[in-house]
């Protein structure tokens, strides 16, 4: 896994924040990854082949 991109910003005085991350692993590992991601309620965009 590497961290890409990070920032954060404020909106009506509530924190946003954006992390870019490449994700790599075998069978599956990816996919554990991005559920994990998913369960603790953040949005995921997934970008392939870039």
């Amino acid at each position: 896994t590497n961290i890409l991109y990070g920032n954060i910003d404020h909106i009506q005085g509530m924190p946003y924040g954006t992390l870019i991350v490449e994700l790599r692993g075998k069978n599956g590992e990816t996919d554990a990854a991005l559920k994990y991601l998913k369960d603790l309620g953040l949005d995921v965009e997934v970008i392939e082949n870039v």
